[in-house]
């Protein structure tokens, strides 16, 4: 073994067992929460037959929110006609797992819906 291919293997072996103590970062509904709702207007979309239900804030452009466990929401969710009322949400917020295969998903999210009204202000 040539001496450049030893110093390479003494330089390069201690990486291979460094553990810095970070973990794989969780996101999606498992995530951690990153900020809540309080009281944000916007519509509320969903698919009857797949269950799929997403979240779009009036104010803040290009933003998109997965609901988790929208199933378990349904009744909840399904009171208002899919995207055609203007409603106020409560909600806690984590990162969307999207955004760590594609950069166009800087702005989304998962959203632990709590509460949903109608915004009576926008009739």
């Amino acid at each position: 073994m040539t001496i450049l291919k030893k110093i390479s293997l003494i330089l390069i072996f201690p990486f291979l067992f460094i553990n810095d103590g970070c973990k794989e970062e969780e996101c999606g509904c498992e995530g951690e929460i990153i900020f809540n709702l309080n009281e944000e207007v916007g519509y509320i979309t969903y698919n009857e037959d797949t269950k799929f239900a997403s979240f779009i804030p009036r104010d803040v452009p290009g933003t998109y929110f997965t609901i988790c466990d929208p199933v378990e929401k349904w009744d909840l969710i399904s009171q208002f006609p899919s995207g055609e009322d203007e409603l106020i949400v409560w909600g806690r917020a984590a990162d969307d797992c999207m955004k760590k295969v594609n950069p166009r998903y800087q702005n989304a999210y998962t959203l632990h819906l709590d509460s949903v009204i109608i915004n009576e202000f926008s009739r």
